[in-house]
């Protein structure tokens, strides 16, 4: 066989490699998504769905407030096809507006995100404060009806530059009422402050303000 032949038959040969290289179809691995994010008929709740993790695989959730604090909602196991479906419930105590729910694969380090809106949900029960105005030092109350009897309720303060006080927990009564002392430190800021009741079971929220002197 001549060199042109032979140079000839192994051009044949590797441009049939390169068809045949080019033929073969890699499989491209599917990108994480969220498909939907949306409420319940239970007011506060929401149902997500999510697909494109590895099989099997936990999945770790996370909710972005508007406000960029994060709310951790642990785990939930990915199917057989990388699905995950769950529920979640955001109190009515959180702020409305554009929250995120965040996804990601344990295993496959796969994140998806979704944007969706939470709606005003204000205070729905009864909450007053006394005195409705006092001096730094003085020991507040805080009186609340309309919580399911029986259930365990946290109260806080808000100061008026923002910052949270917790003033602890209680046990509503049998006709569902409460009532919290709420001392207030001798150099506490002076200006508008929010008491806040709220019962966890029944997701109950009752909000006061009052004066501090």
């Amino acid at each position: 066989m001549s060199r042109v032949m032979l140079a000839g038959s192994r051009l044949i040969v590797a441009l049939i490699a390169v068809l045949a290289l080019s033929l073969i179809v890699v499989p491209v691995a599917e990108a994480a998504k969220v498909h939907k994010v949306e409420p319940t008929e239970w007011e506060g709740e929401y149902r997500a769905d999510g697909h494109g993790f590895l099989p099997d695989e936990d999945v770790s959730i996370r909710l972005i407030a508007p406000d960029d604090h994060i709310i951790k909602l642990g785990r939930e196991n990915a199917s057989k096809r990388g699905r995950v479906r769950f529920t979640f419930f955001i109190p009515r105590y959180e702020i409305p507006g554009d929250w995120t729910l965040r996804l990601t694969g344990v295993t496959s380090d796969k994140k998806a995100k979704e944007t969706f809106e939470v709606p005003p949900r204000g205070p729905n029960v009864e909450l007053a404060v006394t005195p409705a105005d006092g001096a730094a030092g003085s020991v507040f109350t805080l009186e609340g009806a309309g919580f399911d009897p029986g259930e365990r309720i946290t109260a806080w303060l808000t100061r008026p530059d923002g910052q949270g006080v917790e003033i602890g927990e209680t046990w509503a009564n049998a006709t569902g009422q409460v009532a919290f002392a709420a001392p207030i430190p001798a150099d506490g800021p002076t200006g508008d402050w929010l008491a806040v009741a709220y019962g966890k079971r029944s997701d109950r929220l009752g909000a006061a303000a009052f004066r501090v002197v």
